[in-house]
């Protein structure tokens, strides 16, 4: 029922946008939003975009991989390393400008459509940055799942395109116990930001294929 109210909601703030769901009038024409999806890790961020770019066309950028790549260049000083508040605050800034661009010019104006999605932290810094007129966001979290039920929920649908996949067994579980702290830490700033966060912990297919249809 929760999820049904969150859904409804959903559906109901995109309705308010001019011309539907995903796309809005400006200057005279019509354009389509980029799509920012963002929460911890493997709650479906990369099975969401993958999904919206099935359907919809819309090309898919990885936060994760532009962190790993700026992690090669540890001269930058970029970093979401949670033990390092102002690298963090400084690669916060970098995506708002990375997505400020791609919101702006010909690509954007001429129809391009991208979907981008990453466990993006430094959420302070970079939320209050995107023009919601030209992104639409989803919150993505896993608040009903225990640490023991992502473990064994990993263990049993990992493949060798997931990243946990080859973690061993004590890894996985240290991965697990932070997985659950930093998804309650997402679904706060969610909700500071009057993001409407989508739970698929329980019902991941489910959720994602009515994110997807709302999005029609």
């Amino acid at each position: 029922l929760q999820g049904f109210a969150l859904l409804v909601l959903f559906y109901s703030e995109l309705k308010r946008r001019p011309q539907g769901a995903a796309h809005i009038l400006d200057r005279g024409i019509v354009m389509f939003k980029n799509i920012l999806i963002i929460g911890a890790g493997r709650v479906g961020k990369t099975t969401l975009a993958k999904m919206i770019n099935q359907k919809y066309g819309y090309s898919v950028v990885s936060i994760d991989d532009i962190v790993t790549a700026l992690d090669a260049f540890p001269e930058l000083g970029l970093s979401w390393k949670s033990d390092n508040v102002e690298k963090a605050k400084k690669l916060s800034g970098f995506l708002a400008k990375y997505l400020k661009e791609l919101s702006e010019g010909n690509k954007f104006y001429g129809g391009c459509k991208t979907g981008i999605e990453g466990a993006a932290g430094g959420l302070d810094t970079l939320l209050p940055q995107i023009n919601q007129r030209k992104y639409l966001l989803i919150g993505l979290t896993n608040n009903e799942t225990t640490k023991e039920e992502l473990f064994e929920s990993l263990r049993r649908h990992d493949t060798e395109d997931d990243w946990t996949y080859y973690l061993s067994d004590k890894e996985l579980a240290e991965f697990c116990a932070e997985s659950v702290e930093l998804n309650r830490r997402f679904a706060e700033k969610f909700k500071e930001f009057n993001l409407l966060p989508f739970d698929p912990s329980k019902t991941r297919q489910e959720v994602l294929n009515e994110i997807v249809g709302a999005l029609e």
